[in-house]
């Protein structure tokens, strides 16, 4: 890893750190599962954010439902490179 790189990956995290303390309050203790799901949402490409994008308004995201949203956005984009690869070799 490049140190420009390595420099953005510690901003990074940070900031994930940093939003994951807004999460914990004395009444509501920070869960593994939201640790997970944090962390899935934080390590995706700016490209992927969109498939989950009707998740992030909801109060909990567990780490499945962030999981089975990424698995049906990854089916649906293998199957349309599948369906335009066939239909530009039959041309």
């Amino acid at each position: 890893m490049e140190t420009e790189d390595m420099l953005d990956h510690i901003d990074s995290v940070a900031k994930v750190a940093g939003r994951l303390e807004e999460l914990i309050t004395e009444g509501r203790p920070l869960t593994i599962d939201e640790i997970h799901a944090t962390a899935l949402i934080n390590s995706l490409p700016s490209d992927w954010i969109n498939c989950i994008s009707s998740l992030m308004n909801q109060p909990h995201i567990s780490a499945e439902q962030v999981a089975m949203a990424l698995r049906i956005s990854s089916t649906k984009a293998k199957h349309q490179a599948k369906k335009s690869s066939s239909f530009n070799s039959s041309n």
